[in-house]
């Protein structure tokens, strides 16, 4: 798949990861536990494809590194497993705040994902391996029935 696809997959991954987010506001324990593990799970199938997918001998050194932070994040950190765990309000800001800054940190990874795209596309055309794609044509013909 071209970078720019896989930048229009993660788009729609982000809108669905929002929903599950807004959603998330008005449920329970139960349901946010359930959507908590469908996000981990997830996560498991998205590492495990970048490990399988992406050779880190094929890209610059900067994405290499990039790519193996990312396979070394675990969720250790994520919320008590056992619903009979005491959580408290420390706790509870604890995870706030790692929230907010797992939102900061992939929101500068999509602006960098978007960048890369782009400078793939630069490459590409600068290396004279494509044109520019053709645009849909805007020209309008009679329809057979108006035909004499």
């Amino acid at each position: 798949m071209a970078a720019v696809d896989d930048l229009v997959e993660l788009v729609q991954r982000a809108a669905a990861a929002e929903k599950n987010a807004m959603a998330a506001k008005w449920q329970g324990e139960d349901d946010v536990r359930r959507l908590i593990g469908k996000t981990r799970t997830a996560a498991e199938e998205q590492r495990a494809e970048l490990r399988s997918d992406v050779d880190p001998g094929q890209l610059s050194a900067d994405w290499a590194r990039s790519r193996q932070n990312q396979l070394d994040v675990s969720n250790a950190a994520g919320p008590a497993e056992d619903p009979a765990e005491t959580v408290t309000h420390q706790d509870a800001a604890q995870a706030e705040r790692d929230g907010v800054a797992a939102v900061a940190v992939a929101r500068l990874a999509l602006t960098e994902a978007a960048q890369a795209v782009l400078a793939a596309r630069l490459a590409r055309i600068r290396a004279g391996r494509t044109s520019r794609p053709r645009r849909p044509s805007t020209a309008t013909f009679p329809s057979p029935a108006a035909t004499p």
